[in-house]
């Protein structure tokens, strides 16, 4: 955490002192009037490199700082352990917005004892699934005893998801001969190595770890419909997913799971203003976001789309969106 606090404050000091935001010349494309508006910065967390959520991070920053002159709102992004860190480093104001699971969000801010959140909804941008990744010996759950297991980095999307699948399949960390906790980058490769037998693994289809991993003959077990019962009601925010037949091989199966939301959060202290301009660039420009990350929405959220994570949406944002009706 000490080395994360140091990274963060060399980030934002580098940002600051690169800022020189222009004038803004001619015509707004946004309609903004900035005569009373003070430049801001915002502190986007965005997960580690080499997860899901990253790029779509990396993405939105690009957005925002392309449209500085016009917006006088700058990016940095943050590297961070992933999507549970997030929610809470966002509620103790470390970030301006984040990216998270919406199932992270809604679990962590029900546990609260201190009053309700000041965290708010910005976006739901998509879904991904969760997958159980295995070896291609395995066959059912029972075989899963006695492998080594990988929980995923501490804090991340997919560790999450893991908790969840093993409390509803009634598997605990004994059953494993060991359990690694491997960065999304060292997924892919320690699977590879035959360092590991199986992990949940929250991503798209088709993604570029899925892929890496199917190339090393991984497979996705299906997790039975009472196990997927029990996550769906652990995870209020999830849905039913198929993920259809041939992704990856002519044999590939049909494989039925759950999928999460992906969704963006700010806090009620960022100003109306601010997340008013944010979301209004994000939605005029959602299909670079999208082009990056072509297993998101194909436009930004609605707010009757975003009613689907029963979490109060930042005033900013409902005026953004009420806008562009």
């Amino acid at each position: 955490m000490k080395l994360f606090a140091q990274f963060l404050c060399f980030s934002l000091a580098l940002s600051l002192n690169s800022m020189g935001y222009a004038q803004t010349q001619g015509s707004n494309p946004y309609g903004f009037q900035n005569i009373d508006f003070p430049n801001k910065l915002i502190r986007f967390g965005a997960g580690l490199r080499g997860s899901a959520f990253f790029p779509i991070a990396e993405s939105i920053c690009k957005i925002i700082n392309k449209n500085t002159d016009y917006s006088k709102i700058r990016c940095v992004l943050i590297e961070t352990p992933g999507a549970e860190f997030n929610v809470v480093a966002t509620e103790n104001e470390s970030f301006e917005v984040t990216i998270t699971q919406g199932d992270n969000l809604l679990k962590m801010t029900a546990e609260e004892e201190d009053g309700p959140t000041p965290l708010r909804l910005l976006g739901l941008l998509g879904r991904l699934a969760v997958n159980l990744v295995v070896k291609e010996d395995i066959n059912s759950l029972n075989d899963l005893k006695g492998k080594v297991y990988n929980a995923n980095s501490r804090g991340s999307a997919s560790s999450m998801s893991g908790k969840t699948f093993l409390k509803a399949a009634n598997l605990k960390e004994q059953d494993f001969s060991s359990i690694k906790f491997l960065s999304p980058p060292e997924v892919p490769v320690e699977f590879c190595n035959n360092n590991y037998d199986f992990g949940i693994f929250v991503g798209a289809h088709p993604g570029p770890v899925m892929k890496r991993l199917m190339a090393c003959k991984a497979k996705l077990l299906p997790i039975p419909e009472q196990v997927l019962s029990i996550m769906q009601e652990e995870i209020p925010s999830s849905i039913p997913y198929t993920k259809p037949k041939g992704v990856y091989s002519a044999n590939d199966p049909e494989i039925k799971s759950i999928s999460v939301p992906v969704v963006l959060v700010t806090t009620k202290d960022v100003s109306n203003e601010a997340i008013y301009r944010l979301v209004t660039m994000l939605k005029a420009n959602y299909d670079q976001i999208y082009y990056n990350s072509p297993t998101l929405n194909k436009e930004y959220s609605t707010l009757k789309e975003m009613s689907q994570i029963d979490f109060k949406v930042h005033d900013g944002a409902v005026r953004a969106l009420n806008a562009s009706k």
